[in-house]
């Protein structure tokens, strides 16, 4: 029978509730290895090591390569040595370094000792690389052949690398000293002569990427440039690896989640959290620095306590200016975090993007103000306080709008994540800026004249 994932899940969860393992170890014999990840991340954390031990012998490594980080976290945690030894021995290195990583140093280093020699040593080589860099993210399985070979001498060298190098889309080609000198596309070898040289066949004008270079930029290259995979250099041209398509889709969701968390106020590892406990201990932090920035608001409020009590009808107001000031400020620095992890938005274009911004604030912030300071006219039968709130709405406006573009244009000068200055962080300083402003055009517009 033919399951989709959702009765594949709900079919395992009932049996695992049952005690039905062979049942499910039947289920499992013929689902994909993506599926079986799926299954496996939902089941309670106590049955995720048990489960995993039903899977097929081919489809595991694979299946322990594909589940969320918190799910490998519990699993590395039930399994022995030896069975983790095993599925990293069938993996591509490139997955079986990130499972190491998330291994205690002396559970991995027992670990390693269980692999062979080569393998072990390729594996220390990348685990040498920063996690979130183009060699922690590269393989180092890949075909590469002299530049000065035939076409049969490459096709043979594919042949010998076929059971070792998967997916493979191109073969490198290296000078005398391994470094990297252009690609050979599969195409060109399968119609070209056995006797014919490689060397017009090349194609020298490539994109590769620098072993050390941060995985959010590795992504943008590859999908700037329409890559199905990428090789990998050191500093001085010669191939180490390849990054492949597949990598690439994994950085661009881990590095999306990291910035929805940063936007909604969590962390990252939220998403796939299941412990109540440290989902609270995620948000606490957020929802700390949120509470205390309304305490400097309302400290702020205090302040303008005379200005309140000689025309109420201010605090009507205040909801209405802090939400469009809040708006417009996330509206602003949404935009720019998206272009600058993209990255469409250069150094050199920041100004030409917050002078854009600015302008759309500016017609923004007149519309709204005319509309607020009628509706205002229209409650209250009053002008001034009509013209006090439009005035007030159209500078929270333009200051919202200002602090949106520039904040996380200033975090990323300064090396920091741009997507902090989205969410809790945005919301909290425009509150503040705006509750000034307002009470001080009130102040001197209103209440002193």
């Amino acid at each position: 029978m033919d399951y989709s994932l959702s009765e594949l899940t709900k079919e395992v969860l009932a049996r695992a509730e049952s005690g039905e393992d062979e049942r499910i170890r039947e289920l499992f014999l013929d689902e994909h290895p993506g599926d079986i990840a799926e299954v496996i991340n939902v089941l309670d954390e106590d049955d995720k090591a048990r489960i995993f031990r039903l899977i097929p012998d081919e489809s595991a490594p694979e299946v322990l390569s594909n589940v969320h980080d918190s799910t490998l976290t519990a699993l590395l945690a039930g399994l022995t040595d030896k069975e983790i030894s095993r599925a990293v021995d069938e993996l591509p290195t490139d997955d079986a370094v990130d499972i190491m990583g998330q291994l205690p140093e002396e559970s991995a280093t027992r670990v390693l000792d269980l692999l062979e020699e080569e393998d072990k040593e390729s594996l220390r080589e990348l685990l040498q690389y920063p996690e979130e860099s183009a060699g922690g993210l590269m393989e180092s399985e890949y075909v590469a052949v002299p530049e000065g070979v035939t076409v049969g001498e490459a096709v043979q060298e594919l042949r010998n690398r076929a059971e070792d190098v998967e997916q493979v889309q191109n073969v490198y080609a290296v000078d005398g000293e391994g470094k990297l000198v252009g690609i050979l596309e599969l195409w060109r070898l399968t119609i070209s002569r056995d006797d014919q040289m490689v060397g017009p066949l090349i194609d020298r004008d490539f994109r590769s990427v620098q072993v050390d270079l941060d995985q959010e930029e590795v992504a943008a290259i590859v999908m700037r440039y329409d890559l199905v995979e990428v090789p990998v250099v050191d500093e001085d041209e010669r191939l180490v690896g390849r990054i492949t398509i597949d990598d690439v889709l994994d950085v661009l969701e881990e590095e999306a989640t990291e910035d929805i968390s940063k936007m909604a106020g969590t962390g990252e590892d939220d998403f796939h959290e299941e412990s109540v406990l440290r989902i609270t201990v995620l948000r606490f932090p957020w929802l700390l620095g949120g509470l205390l920035g309304g305490i400097a608001s309302a400290v702020l409020m205090s302040t303008y306590e005379v200005q309140l009590s000689s025309v109420i009808a201010l605090a009507f107001f205040v909801p209405v200016i802090m939400a469009m000031g809040g708006n417009v400020g996330i509206q602003c620095s949404a935009v720019v975090v998206r272009s600058l992890a993209l990255g469409e938005l250069e150094v050199y274009r920041m100004g030409k993007r917050l002078t854009r911004e600015l302008t759309v604030a500016l017609l923004n912030g007149v519309a709204l103000s005319l509309i607020i300071a009628v509706a205002t006219f229209i409650w209250h039968g009053d002008g001034r306080l009509g013209f006090v709130v439009g005035i007030a709405m159209f500078l929270s406006v333009i200051v919202a709008a200002t602090v949106g573009t520039v904040t996380p244009m200033v975090l990323k000068r300064i090396g920091f994540d741009p997507a902090l200055a989205t969410g809790p962080f945005i919301t909290t300083t425009n509150d503040l800026l705006n509750l000034f402003i307002y009470f001080s055009v009130a102040t001197i517009l209103l209440v002193r004249s």
